[in-house]
């Protein structure tokens, strides 16, 4: 019984802080749609510390399943609740069932960020390689040596 009441907690912790780290993709979303430095700042260092405490909480859960005689699956999570007599099954399921959803939310709102960061990286780079006489669409060249270097164009903005 104790490995299912710990089970219940540490699904209630991972809820909690999925839910947190959900708020924090929302806000580091806001800040990159909005260029709000500062709020970019605070939503990296929530993100980091909620995905460190969320790795925490996958290692016990991991130590749980291994208790049981488990693989670290979606199977064997579900497994391991159907085995839980001694606890409301339907209530450990609704939680992980949360846990899961909360789970791909965030993936999927961490992988838009990231393409909207990828996205502002590419246009500014395009703009410094204006800025600095470069090609934007050309970007690499080989010297004598077979190194890469940026392409230059002749009409430089300096020079205007």
């Amino acid at each position: 019984m104790q490995n299912n009441i710990n089970l219940e907690l540490l699904l209630r912790d991972m809820y909690e802080s999925m839910s947190e780290l959900s708020l924090v993709l929302d806000s580091e979303h806001e800040s990159l749609v909005s260029q709000n430095v500062e709020q970019l700042h605070k939503a990296a260092i929530d993100k980091e510390s909620l995905s460190d405490n969320i790795e925490q909480q996958e290692i016990q859960r991991s130590a749980i399943l291994q208790a049981h005689g488990l693989d670290n699956s979606l199977a064997s999570m579900k497994q391991l609740i159907q085995q839980s007599s001694d606890y409301d099954e339907d209530a450990l399921y609704k939680i992980w069932s949360m846990v899961a959803g909360l789970a791909q939310e965030c993936t999927a709102k961490n992988k838009l960020n990231g393409i909207i960061i990828e996205t502002n990286r590419r246009h500014t780079n395009a703009a410094l390689s204006i800025l600095q006489g470069y090609q934007a669409n050309n970007t690499e060249l080989y010297d004598a040596d077979g190194a890469s270097v940026p392409a230059r164009n002749n009409s430089t903005i300096a020079r205007a």
